[in-house]
């Protein structure tokens, strides 16, 4: 056995030797291997000009993304690479030499765990950005990276089962050393032809039809789960083109919207495979013991209940394609013939086929081994006796349990409140898994309780019997159900009724132009008061960067290269803005004069959620620079050049136009006194460093920049806009050094474009999140009637006793409605009441007046009632069928 350990070492080391080694990456035109790159950043002193020229042909600066901050982490995940190729290279060596280094497999397991987090890291970096993973990381580079740990690990089993068998191996020699007959009966007794019988096939063809009906649940299960997964995915890939933050469409952005929906299916898909997988075997339980009991190999067993498994899972997913691609066919013809600008494609590429069935194969793997621990008991002839065994209740530990989940569940609707972590579907995914801990022991407690009074108990056992039986599986249903009808009430309605009840988007650009111009801008805007015949205001500001302006967690000291840019002005200015589009100002800011202070006014509509003018830490409080973005200053002195500000106050408004709704472009009000002492920064402030430099000092665009100074509104009669136009182009060219820090922030912004985009964005944001909806809500329906028809033969069996036992019929279909209809009373009243306390905080955070909640409460009351109308007409229907169904057989 140790010899054959060896060569396997070797065999494998060798071939992890040339994977090391290939030269797989285009480094300047030559192909180039892992310690090539680590070469080629020592020499360039740059890890991000070695990863833009290798991996994105040097098209870095058109993407909106922190490219240093996904160089650096590749490039120390290529460091670790090959401190692991020099280890397998010295274990490749002892294992050729014959010598035995057992330190190496946990500096091998230290560096393989670093790596992984490594490119954890990676991921998280590149899929939170807009741009998308494959534009930023390109996904033969993530096969490539996942080589090594997968490798790992087949070595890793192949190792454990080597030294399985040797311990086996040894146990059996040793009790069985002194036995002569014992080799010699085991070969006759499990000596096998090498060819089944036509008999064995058709008792396992016969078998497989008596459960048909369950195997069709599970089928149906997996072909449901496949077919909106790539639907989910097929229409993030139509809808690419034109919506994303290429195109500057910046409400909720198709990446998040998409994370959002597919977070939700594949938590959905794997909790009902998961339900539905563990109801089948459980059935399969009881004939597999049988079998075993008549002489049939335990691998026999095994692989017939497997070639089950596998076909089934190959035919739904065929299936899921043909009903998803005709699905999208459909959508796309919709929106094309309603939205023609769209630019929308008809095609569905391979990548959406290959991400469905590796999601789905995952899903289905991970239901598999959830239900591994019934399969463990398979090996006893006894193990069909499972298969209608009583669920635990949880014991001693209920109150304790409900106790934390509550204080848990409370401490997660609290996040929820905060800008910071506003509609984080994270959150509300924490909120669940409280809520499931707290009703699975409070429904405990509920039940014990009845338990101390012998009549209470008889007299509702007949109801509750099944609750008892199948305690947990039953708070999963009503959990998974409660899930269902928050997301469709709350979650995904809000995405859609928010966008019909917002303002129509031309009233959110006030203006026609807004140029963001300093001293040097005067001949230009002169030029558009002469030629263009327009109205020009001008109101003094500053530029306003925040620390932090992207979603992911940065490390503590980590220069963040997408800051929050925003528009600074005075509490004057903010009076004047104010009255200009006809609203009163609010009379007290609460501002002072040190700048510590300040009030915000979020630019966005109803239909975009609240976002943080800083993301930095998940602080409350803003880290807050008077100037353009930094790139050179020191941040482990952050707060020296990003100040703390306390945000006093703020509303929700469109004064100059929600261009960026609410994520740029924020207006960030100071006290006169305190305007009046920063507005001439620049010419004091180093432009790269943030260090305040003396006026002798100063050299203009070396190491000063006059940034933003006046806010330019103008609004141009209709005659003119093309040569205002032309003039807003001429403008931009002339602040390149304003746009270079941000591809989304803009010295120029128009009405025109931008209402058009606002438009589209919300079209779209309706047809993905309406389709979520019409997901859900099928899902539902389908899982009601799954359980019903799955606990049908025990509903049979259990009333028919009811009946020898005297119970009179109208009671017995009294019992059986009500355990049906619990699964829609008791989730729909939990349903209510969360969505109740969700709307009211969406409601708040998003600034909503009494005419705005009038008006979300009349149009989301429209789908809550269709939806409850379709669970309520569904669960009559199952009602009846299964009335019928059980009092035909209650005679028998």
């Amino acid at each position: 056995m140790e010899e054959k350990k060896r060569r396997m070492n070797i065999i494998l080391g060798i071939i992890l030797q040339i994977y090391f080694l290939f030269p797989w990456m285009n480094i300047t035109g030559e192909r180039k291997n892992f310690i090539m790159y680590v070469i080629a950043v020592l020499r360039n002193h740059s890890c991000a000009d070695t990863y833009n020229t290798t991996f994105l042909d040097g098209a870095a600066d058109a993407l909106p993304l922190d490219i240093h901050t996904l160089a650096k982490t590749f490039t120390v995940c290529v460091m670790l690479y090959v401190v692991l190729e020099v280890i397998e290279t010295i274990r490749l060596i002892c294992n050729i030499k014959g010598w035995e280094i057992k330190f190496l497999s946990i500096i091998e397991l230290i560096g393989l765990f670093a790596m992984l987090s490594v490119v954890a890291e990676i991921g998280l970096n590149s899929s939170w950005s807009s741009a998308g993973t494959i534009q930023v990381f390109p996904m033969y580079l993530l096969g490539y990276l996942a080589v090594f740990p997968i490798w790992t690990g087949i070595r890793l089993l192949m190792h454990k089962s080597m030294e399985e068998w040797e311990e086996s191996g040894e146990q059996i020699l040793k009790t069985q050393e002194n036995d002569k007959h014992y080799k010699q009966e085991r070969k006759r007794r499990l000596y096998f032809p090498g060819k089944y019988s036509k008999l064995y096939y058709h008792v396992l063809w016969e078998n497989f039809k008596y459960h048909w009906r369950d195997f069709s649940f599970l089928f149906v299960s997996v072909l449901l789960s496949a077919a909106f997964l790539f639907i989910g995915f097929g229409m993030r890939e139509a809808f690419s083109g034109s919506y994303g933050y290429d195109n500057e469409l910046l409400g909720l952005g198709l990446t998040e919207i998409m994370k959002d929906c597919l977070i939700v299916i594949v938590l959905i898909s794997l909790f009902l495979i998961t339900v539905v997988m563990v109801f089948y075997r459980k059935k399969r339980m009881a004939d597999d013991g049988i079998f075993r009991t008549l002489g049939m190999r335990s691998n026999a067993v095994f692989w017939s209940w497997i070639g089950e498994l596998l076909a089934g899972f190959a035919v739904a997913l065929v299936t899921a394609f043909v009903i998803g691609r005709a699905i999208l066919f459909g959508i796309y013809a919709a929106v094309i013939q309603h939205f023609p600008k769209i630019d929308m494609k008809s095609e569905v590429s391979w990548k959406v086929y290959l991400i469905t069935a590796i999601v789905i194969a995952v899903i289905c793997l991970f239901a598999f081994g959830i239900s591994g621990d019934i399969h463990a008991g398979e090996r006893s002839a006894d193990a069909r006796n499972a298969a209608v065994k009583s669920e635990k209740i949880p014991g001693i530990y209920r109150k304790a349990g409900a106790l934390i989940s509550g204080l848990l569940g409370v401490i997660v609707l609290y996040l929820y409140t905060q800008r910071r972590f506003s509609e984080s579907i994270f959150l509300l995914c924490g909120f669940f898994l409280c809520l499931y801990v707290f009703l699975y022991n409070i429904g405990a407690m509920i039940l014990r309780k009845k338990e101390t009074s012998m009549d209470q108990y008889l007299r509702t056992i007949p109801e509750e019997h099944m609750i008892r039986h199948r305690y947990q599986t039953t708070v999963k249903y009503l959990t998974l159900m409660i899930v269902i009808h928050v997301c469709v009430m709350s979650f995904f309605s809000v995405k859609i009724v928010s966008n019909r009840i917002a303002d129509k988007t031309d009233t959110l650009y006030p203006y026609d132009y807004v140029w963001l111009a300093n001293s040097n801008d005067t001949g230009i805007i002169e030029k558009l008061k002469q030629e263009c015949k327009a109205e020009v205001t001008s109101i003094p500001m500053v530029r306003a960067t925040t620390i932090d302006n992207t979603e992911r967690l940065e490390g503590p000291f980590d220069l963040v290269w997408q800051q929050g840019q925003n528009i600074g002005i005075s509490k004057s200015s903010y009076r004047k803005l104010k009255k200009a589009v006809g609203e009163k100002p609010k009379k007290h800011l609460n501002l002072d004069k040190n700048g510590k202070k300040i009030y915000v006014v979020y630019q966005q509509d109803q239909g975009t959620k609240a976002k943080p003018i800083d993301h930095y830490q998940l602080m409350i409080h803003p880290n807050l620079h008077i100037g353009q973005p930094l790139f050179g200053f020191d941040t482990m002195e952050h707060q020296t050049y990003y100040p703390v500000r306390t945000i006093t106050g703020s509303e929700t408004s469109s004064l100059i136009g929600a261009f960026k709704q609410g994520k740029y472009e924020n207006l960030i009000v100071f006290a006169d006194a305190y305007f009046d002492k920063i507005k001439d920064y620049w010419k004091t402030t180093d432009m790269n460093t943030g260090e305040k430099i003396k006026t002798s000092d100063a050299v203009l665009e070396e190491n000063i920049h006059e940034w933003p100074t006046k806010l330019v509104l103008a609004n141009v009669p209709e005659k003119y806009q093309k040569k205002a136009d032309q003039l807003t182009i001429d403008f931009a060219k002339q602040h390149a050094y304003d746009e270079s820090f941000d591809s989304l922030v803009k010295s120029t912004y128009t009405k025109t474009e931008a209402a058009k985009k606002r438009q589209m964005e919300r079209i779209l944001e309706c047809v993905m999140n309406g389709f979520v909806l019409i997901i859900l809500s099928v899902i539902s329906m389908l899982l009601l009637h799954m359980k019903v028809q799955m606990e049908l033969p025990d509903m049979r069996k259990r009333y028919q006793f009811m009946n020898r036992l005297g119970m009179n019929r109208r009671e017995r279909i009294c019992i059986e409605k009500k355990e049906i209809s619990r699964f829609v009373t008791i989730p729909s009243v939990i349903a209510v009441i969360v969505t109740v306390l969700y709307s009211g905080i969406v409601f708040e955070l998003r600034d909503y007046h009494l005419n705005d909640v009038k008006n979300y409460v009349i149009n989301a009351g429209v789908l809550w009632i269709i939806y409850f109308i379709l669970q309520w007409l569904n669960l009559k229907w199952l009602e009846d069928m299964i009335v019928k169904k059980i009092e035909k057989g209650a005679d028998l």
